[in-house]
């Protein structure tokens, strides 16, 4: 039998209930009309629900057994009614006909049926409740998602102003350098111009009353001289106040950098609150009311950034305004001293025309002079004659000439032919003359030569410049594509481009990298994580030396912040620049190891003194 079974086994213990035996049991009719009382639920028998053929059964057991809503119920109960076996109530408690009491907290392994049916109740409803507040911090989450989508937006929108702000300030001072060149230029030409008109002034003092004409249209042309250096100094005054203005516009920008930076690292605050509160989302049930706080805060933080958004986007609405002043009051003042320029340039072409009148005059002046000091030598020479003689001039002049006029003019050609026997009056002003005419033409050529050099290395500058553009252009657009496709293969997907911040300057132009890993926004370089900012570098290292190959290539701990996939696709693209570069690589990483052909370590043994050991994994 299964009794005897049991005891041979030592399986424990067992109640049998014969249905064709067993005799139930029930509470005598005086007892029942207790049961109909408020809070008492009745028999556990008439509460059940079974088949017929089990009631002998069940009623031995749980015909006498009283179920009540609570304690109190079941006490009173009990004072009323005998012959039942046991009172139970809703949360587990037992009151016997002894007057014994059962109760406490519940117990998942020794609870009722009728407590574990309570316990799955209020179970229930606090699911339930869960579930709502979950619903409620979801759509709170939602509604921050949305507000860091806009914010992200607008972030983007500023960042896209502030570059072109950049741009803006970059031609600026492209544009002011230019100017103060020129500046410098027209400082150093006036200094010239000075030098001439002094120079002038000082030849005008010399001359004689036939050159006062000229010397007074010099005084007009000092005078207007003077005026169009009161001018330019004005336009100086008006250029430098011009300049500071725009230093003040740089310092200005610079501010909003820094605004952009600190708005930047808040956004990025923000995105890890967010990141955090998708991890309370699991344990929702355990934390419901710090998400409610840890939102609250995060949504007031949100409204203080767009706030901050509004302000920085009119302060660079205001700015472009002002800028946009400036740039119009720098083309009037380039326009002005265009115009001044001009009129310069008229003053130059009239000195000019001045100094060659001046010029022909001096070398009349200086003709006559040689003429009337030798007419006055002459003049000497024939009055010591006289004297000589006995005679003067007063009594040659008014004698009577008893010769005819042939035989004087005989006598004078033959006086003639006498002074030109003499020679010269300075016999070295011929050899002068000619050092001084070989010295000119000596300069005038080393001047040619000079003008030549000059156009010859300008139109050589021109050419490399045009040459650089082509080549850097070219080049760039190779190193383009191949760092496209690399990205791509890093990062197993994604797109990545290289942006000329000038592109109308290529020379000058700066480069901007924009990468979007998969899953992600593009986005600059400086706003990827560690591991991503590597692996782009990398991408555009070997997109410049597929571009341009090199025999030799070192690498130190390039890979030292990526992950082991990210590894893996690195060694790789190693293995398959290898076959056109030798690469030594200073590493750490297995994976690196593992994908090279030699190993070189250094170790360091008894002796203090180090070692190199070299593996040939080939």
């Amino acid at each position: 039998t299964l009794i005897s079974w049991l005891k041979q086994v030592k399986g424990g213990r067992v109640t049998i209930l014969p249905l064709n035996s067993v005799q139930g049991s029930s509470l005598s009719g005086q007892a029942k009309k207790y049961l109909s009382q408020p809070k008492v639920l009745g028999t556990a028998l008439e509460l059940l629900s079974f088949s017929k053929e089990y009631e002998p059964a069940l009623a031995s057991l749980l015909g006498r057994v009283i179920i009540t809503e609570d304690l109190d119920t079941a006490l009173k109960l009990k004072r009323q009614i005998t012959g039942f076996s046991r009172i139970v109530t809703r949360d587990g408690s037992m009151v016997f006909p002894s007057g014994a009491i059962t109760g406490g907290s519940l117990n998942t392994r020794t609870s009722g049926l009728l407590a574990r049916k309570a316990e799955v109740g209020a179970l229930q409803e606090d699911l339930a409740t869960f579930k709502l507040q979950f619903k409620e911090i979801s759509a709170k989450e939602q509604g921050i998602i949305d507000q860091t989508v806009s914010t992200e937006r607008q972030l983007k929108e500023l960042r896209e102003e502030h570059v072109q702000t950049q741009l803006l300030i970059q031609r600026t001072n492209q544009e002011k350098k230019q100017a103060e060149q020129e500046m410098a230029n027209l400082r150093n030409y006036r200094a010239r111009f000075e030098e001439a008109i002094i120079k002038q002034k000082k030849l005008l003092e010399n001359l004689d009353a036939e050159q006062e004409l000229t010397a007074n249209k010099v005084k007009e042309l000092e005078g207007d001289e003077i005026r169009h250096r009161e001018f330019i100094g004005k336009q100086e005054e008006e250029l430098n106040n011009l300049v500071a203005e725009i230093d003040l516009a740089s310092k200005e920008e610079t501010k909003e950098q820094i605004s952009l930076t600190e708005l930047k690292g808040s956004i990025e605050k923000l995105q890890i609150r967010i990141d955090n509160l998708d991890q309370q989302k699991k344990a929702a049930s355990m934390a419901s009311q710090e998400a409610k706080q840890e939102l609250d805060r995060l949504s007031e933080e949100v409204k203080e950034f767009e706030k901050v958004i509004a302000e920085t986007a009119a302060s660079n609405e205001i700015r472009k305004r002002e800028q946009g002043k400036l740039q119009m009051t720098f083309e009037e003042k380039r326009q002005e001293r265009q115009i001044v320029l001009k009129e310069i340039s008229a003053l130059e072409e009239e000195l000019l025309k001045a100094q060659k009148e001046q010029l022909q005059k001096e070398r009349a002046l200086y003709k006559w002079e040689m003429e009337h000091e030798q007419l006055g030598n002459e003049r000497a020479n024939i009055l010591e004659s006289l004297a000589e003689k006995g005679l003067n001039l007063a009594s040659i002049l008014v004698r009577d000439v008893e010769r005819n006029e042939s035989a004087l003019k005989k006598d004078i050609d033959g006086l003639r032919r006498k002074i030109n026997a003499l020679g010269l009056v300075n016999p070295a002003a011929t050899q002068e003359y000619e050092r001084v005419q070989q010295r000119c033409v000596f300069l005038r050529t080393q001047l040619a030569d000079l003008d030549q050099a000059r156009e010859s290395l300008q139109d050589v500058i021109t050419e490399m410049d045009k040459l650089c553009r082509t080549k850097l252009s070219d080049t760039f657009e190779k190193v383009r594509v191949e760092f496209q496709k690399l990205f791509n293969q890093l990062f197993s997907g994604g797109q990545a481009d290289l942006i000329m911040t000038d592109p109308d300057s290529i020379l000058t132009t700066g480069i901007e990298i924009m990468a979007r890993p998969p899953g992600k926004k593009l986005r600059n370089l400086l706003l990827l994580s560690g591991g991503e900012r590597a692996l782009t570098a990398i991408a555009l290292l070997f997109a410049i030396r597929k571009v341009k190959p090199t025999p030799f290539c070192v690498l130190d701990e390039i890979d030292a912040a990526l992950d082991d996939s990210n590894l893996h696709r690195f060694a790789e693209l190693m293995v398959e620049f290898s076959k056109e570069t030798q690469f030594l690589v200073i590493t750490h990483r297995p994976g690196t190891m593992e994908a090279a052909h030699t190993l070189y370590g250094v170790t360091m043994g008894e002796e203090a003194y180090s070692q190199i050991i070299s593996v040939s994994l080939t």
